[in-house]
């Protein structure tokens, strides 16, 4: 039986009410309508500079994205409460920041991350001809077992000779014995001090080298004590190792003095 004109009338009139009721049945509807967009930038904190390449993560929600080359980041359909924005390089820098999102949107952000671990993307870059070095890298400082040191950290310990960066660096001493300058490293359990291995971009090398090489043809320095010696490594020494990377430092390739 098909409803009459009066009847027709009434349930014209009824239909937007029951609309209105079926969204409030149906949540996934109502909270989809007050999804927010959450857009962003990450800048380095010591140039203000964009950061590529963050991963970028809304905690509660287990949203991700990484930035672009602008350092721009963009989550939608974010739900409307209050989140934990997680910023991450490997495990080199990270931070975390509050925001609200239950306001209406668009939200967007600016956010800042130390920019002295970029330096690390930036030394795999320059490890030309060797990618499985520069993996091996990677892998070494993701898992943080050692200390890096980069040029201007270099530059500041040691102003010309490599041989004086080592008088300085922690658990390190440096002695000349049989007409050539060693390296003495202090174990982290055992305490006592042995001669760790030397490499130089990846591959091993004598210990001359520390007193031979000159500070404006370093880019980076690798230390590891025991019990920390990577795999690669510890099969030269297991107490110690020292990998140093060569090259020309940023720097100084455009003409400049590196200080």
């Amino acid at each position: 039986m098909h409803p009459t004109g009066p009847s027709r009338a009434l349930l014209r009139m009824l239909l937007p009410s029951l609309f209105a009721i079926l969204l409030v049945m149906r949540p996934g509807v109502a909270q989809e309508s007050e999804a927010r967009l959450l857009t962003g930038t990450v800048l380095s904190k010591e140039t203000g500079s964009p950061l590529t390449n963050v991963l970028v993560e809304l905690e509660s929600q287990g949203m991700q994205a990484l930035t672009d080359s602008l350092g721009r980041f963009r989550f939608v359909r974010v739900a409307p409460v209050v989140d934990t924005v997680h910023l991450s390089y490997f495990n080199l820098a990270s931070a975390r920041v509050a925001v609200d999102l239950t306001g209406p949107g668009p939200h967007a952000v600016e956010l800042s991350l130390s920019g002295a671990a970029f330096n690390v993307a930036d030394l795999v870059v320059q490890i030309k001809g060797a990618p499985w070095a520069a993996s091996q890298f990677a892998r070494r400082i993701e898992a943080m077992r050692g200390t890096i040191y980069f040029y201007p950290e270099i530059r500041r310990r040691s102003t010309l000779r490599l041989i004086d960066f080592f008088r300085v660096v922690r658990r390190t001493r440096v002695r000349y014995e049989r007409g050539e300058w060693r390296l003495f490293m202090r174990g982290l359990i055992s305490g006592r001090s042995c001669r760790p291995a030397i490499f130089m971009n990846g591959n091993p090398a004598p210990d001359w080298v520390i007193d031979a090489t000159a500070v404006f043809d370093v880019l980076a320095i690798e230390v590891y004590w025991e019990p920390n010696v990577p795999g690669e490594f510890k099969g030269f020494a297991k107490c110690g190792a020292v990998n140093i990377w060569t090259g020309t430092p940023p720097g100084l390739a455009e003409g400049g003095t590196g200080g």
